[in-house]
C-alpha cells in the first residue's frame, strides 16, 4: 500500500537526480498552494517557496558547526551588460547578423550569471534551494556560516573573475558582497542588513578588478593583428574573421530558433566534454555549460547515467529549478527575421503608414524599495522569495503571451508572414525589465498591454512599471535606439508618482495612455477618409508644437482659421475644435501633439 510505498521509498539514497525531480515536482504543483492557511486571505507565501527557504535553512545548518545558527547572504551584480549585448560592429557585413547576434548575446549574459550562482552553490556543496533570487543580472545566495567561509568565498570569486577576465577582457566582470545574519535577521530579513548588503554592494562597484590589477591588466601584446568582424574587439587570425565568443554567440542564437524548451547542464569535472556532442557548449574554462534540446532522449539518459553537478530546465518544469526564458523572435523558414523585415514587412503601408521600427524599455517603477520597506510589517525571506520569483514569471513566462495576443491584434495574416505567430523581438526580459523591439505601431499597443496586463498580475496599486520608447528608422543602429530608449525611459521615472511612458520627446502618465492611442485612431480615420489632409493636419500640429501654455492660447485663432478653411464636414469641424482648442496644462498639449504625430505616422498622403 500507499505506506509501505513511502518507507521504502525513504530506505533508498536521496540521489541528485531523485531530489532534482522532486523540486521540479514541487514548483509544478505547490507554486499556487498556500505554504499556510491560519492567516486566511491574509497568507502571501507559497508553499514551494516555503519548502524550498526550509530546505536551503537547513542545508547550512547542517554545514555549520554545532549550536552555531549564523548564516551568511552573499549577494552579487554583474557589470557591463548593456555594453556587452550591444557590443556589435554594424556594417555592411554584419548589418544581417546583427538580430541573430544581440539573442545569443542577451542568453550569454543570462548564462553567465547562472555560473557564477552555481560556483558558489558548488563550493559549499548546496543545491538550487539556496537560491533566493537570480535576476539574469544578480543574485542573492543564502551560504553557511562555516569554519573558513570567506576563504572559500574569496576562492571562487578569484576563479571567476580570473575566467570572466580571460574570455571577456573588461567588458563582463561581477562584484559582490556578503553579509553575516543570526537566525532572528534571516526570519525576518531585517532591513538594515539588506540596506547594509546594497552599500556594500555599491561600494564594490566602485573598486572593480582591484584584485586582478597587473601589468597585464593594461597592456599585453595580441597574439593576432586582425579584429573579429561581429564584437570590433577580439583579435583573430585573418581579417573578417570571427572571434570565439562570437562563434559562440551565433550557436546560442541557432539553438534558440531550433529549440523552445531544453536543458541547461552546469558541469565542474569536465566529464562532459567527451560524452556530450548534440548541443552547445559555453567553455568557462573552469567549467562547462551545455544547452541541450529536452526531446533529445540519447543525451539525457547520458546526463541521468554518468551525473551532474546542475541542471535546470528552461521554459518547462522537468528536472532541477525552472526557468523561464522570453525566447519569442519573428521567425521564417525557421530563421530570425532581420530588423529591416520586421519593420517593413510585417505590417502594410496602407494601413500603418510609415514603417518604422519601435523599440520598448520598461522596468518596475521602486522595485528595491519596495523589497526594502514594503513588507516591513510582516517582513520575512520567503514573501521577498516569492515576490522575486512572481516577478521573474511575469517577465520570463507572460511577457511571450502578452507579444503573441498583440500581434493577432494586429495582424489577420500573421500566419503567412511569420512561422510563430508573433511580430515582436524580446531583445532582454528578466527580473523587472525588458527590452522588446519590433514594428513601431506594435510597440505602441504592446506598451499599454504590458501596463494593462502588469497591473492585472498583481492587482496592487503600488506595483507600477514605467517605459521608454523609441521610433526610428529601421537602418538606423540598433544600439542608438537602445540607448534613446533608455534615456526615454529614465525621464519618465523623473515624473511625478512615475508610472509613465516617454516618446517622441514627451512624457505621459500611462493612465492616460490608452486615450492618447484612441485619439490617435481618431485622428487617423480623419486623416485617412480625407476629412482632413495629412498636409493641413501636420501644418497644425507644427503650430501647437510649443513650449508653454501662453504660446498655445496664442495659436488657437490661427488654428480655427485653418480649421474653417480645410474641413468641409461641419460634425469633423467641432470634434477637432474640441481636441485642439480646449486644452487647460501645458502637459494635455503635449500630449495633443504626440496624438498627432503619431496620427501623422501612421497614415499615409493619397
Amino acid at each position: 500500500d500507499l505506506k509501505d510505498s513511502e518507507e521504502e521509498l525513504f530506505k533508498e539514497d536521496i540521489t541528485k537526480y531523485n531530489f532534482d525531480r522532486l523540486y521540479s515536482l514541487l514548483y509544478e504543483y505547490a507554486t499556487y498552494i498556500p505554504a499556510s492557511t491560519f492567516e486566511g486571505n491574509q497568507t502571501f507565501v507559497s508553499l514551494f517557496d516555503h519548502l524550498k527557504l526550509t530546505s536551503a535553512i537547513a542545508s547550512c545548518l547542517y554545514l555549520n558547526e554545532p549550536n552555531n545558527n549564523d548564516f551568511v547572504m552573499l549577494e552579487f551584480d554583474v557589470s557591463g551588460i548593456q555594453k556587452f549585448i550591444f557590443k556589435v560592429t554594424e556594417g555592411k557585413d554584419t548589418k544581417r547578423g546583427i538580430s541573430k547576434s544581440l539573442r545569443g548575446r542577451s542568453f550569454l549574459i543570462s548564462a553567465i550569471t547562472n555560473c557564477i550562482t552555481y560556483s558558489y552553490l558548488h563550493e559549499f556543496g548546496l543545491t538550487q534551494s539556496n537560491i533566493i533570487f537570480n535576476t539574469g543580472g544578480g543574485a542573492l545566495l543564502l551560504l553557511p556560516k562555516c569554519d573558513g567561509y570567506k576563504e572559500r568565498i574569496e576562492k571562487v570569486s578569484d576563479v571567476i573573475q580570473a575566467s570572466l577576465l580571460e574570455m571577456f577582457h573588461t567588458d563582463i566582470n561581477y562584484v559582490y558582497s556578503f553579509v553575516e545574519c543570526d537566525a532572528d535577521e534571516l526570519e525576518q530579513f531585517k532591513i538594515d542588513k539588506a540596506i547594509s548588503l546594497k552599500a556594500m554592494l555599491e561600494e564594490e562597484k566602485l573598486r572593480k578588478f582591484h584584485n586582478r590589477i597587473d601589468d597585464k591588466f593594461f597592456y599585453q601584446l595580441p597574439d593576432n593583428a586582425s579584429i573579429c568582424v561581429m564584437c570590433g574587439s577580439n583579435f583573430v587570425k585573418r581579417d573578417g574573421d570571427r572571434c570565439k565568443v562570437c562563434d559562440s554567440i551565433t550557436e546560442l542564437s541557432d539553438f534558440f530558433v531550433k529549440h523552445e524548451k531544453m536543458f541547461l547542464l552546469y558541469d565542474f569535472s569536465g566529464k562532459y566534454k567527451e560524452i556530450l556532442h548534440n548541443c552547445v557548449c559555453i567553455d568557462m574554462h573552469y567549467m562547462q555549460m551545455y544547452l541541450i534540446d529536452s526531446k533529445d532522449v540519447s543525451s539525457y539518459k547520458q546526463v541521468i547515467k554518468h551525473g551532474y553537478d546542475y541542471i535546470e530546465s528552461i521554459n518547462h518544469s522537468c528536472l532541477g529549478n525552472t526557468r523561464w526564458i522570453a525566447n519569442l523572435a519573428p521567425q521564417k523558414n525557421r530563421n530570425i527575421l532581420q530588423f529591416e523585415d520586421i519593420a517593413e514587412n510585417l505590417l502594410t503601408k496602407e494601413e500603418y503608414g510609415d514603417l518604422k521600427l519601435g523599440i520598448l524599455k520598461m522596468d518596475v517603477d521602486n522595485l528595491g524599495a519596495i523589497f526594502a520597506f514594503g513588507l516591513s510589517k510582516t517582513r520575512s525571506l520567503s514573501k521577498y522569495l516569492t515576490l522575486s520569483r512572481l516577478m521573474e514569471t511575469f517577465f520570463g513566462y507572460h511577457l511571450i503571451h502578452i507579444c503573441e495576443k498583440v500581434s493577432k491584434e494586429l495582424i489577420s495574416n500573421l500566419k503567412e508572414n511569420t512561422d510563430n505567430d508573433n511580430m515582436f523581438y524580446i531583445n532582454y526580459a528578466g527580473g523587472d525589465d525588458l527590452v522588446i523591439i519590433g514594428p513601431a505601431s506594435g510597440i505602441l499597443l504592446l506598451a499599454k498591454e504590458i501596463d494593462h496586463s502588469f497591473h492585472q498580475y498583481t492587482n496592487n496599486k503600488n506595483l507600477n512599471i514605467s517605459g521608454g520608447i523609441t521610433i526610428m528608422s529601421p537602418s538606423k543602429p540598433i544600439r542608438l535606439g537602445i540607448k534613446e530608449a533608455e534615456e526615454n525611459l529614465s525621464a519618465s521615472k523623473k515624473a511625478k508618482g512615475k508610472h509613465a511612458i516617454t516618446l517622441l520627446d514627451r512624457t505621459i502618465k500611462l493612465e492616460r495612455y490608452g486615450n492618447v492611442l484612441e485619439t490617435v485612431n481618431v485622428f487617423k480615420e480623419y486623416i485617412d477618409k480625407k476629412y482632413i489632409s495629412r498636409t493641413c493636419f501636420y501644418n497644425m500640429m507644427s503650430i501647437l508644437d510649443v513650449n508653454n501654455i501662453d504660446e498655445y492660447y496664442h495659436s488657437i485663432p490661427l488654428l480655427m482659421y485653418s480649421l474653417k478653411r480645410n474641413v468641409v464636414n461641419e460634425h469633423i469641424r467641432c470634434e477637432l475644435k474640441k481636441e485642439i482648442a480646449t486644452k487647460n496644462t501645458i502637459e494635455e498639449v503635449y500630449e495633443l501633439v504626440v496624438e498627432m504625430k503619431l496620427a501623422i505616422m501612421q497614415t499615409r498622403e493619397s
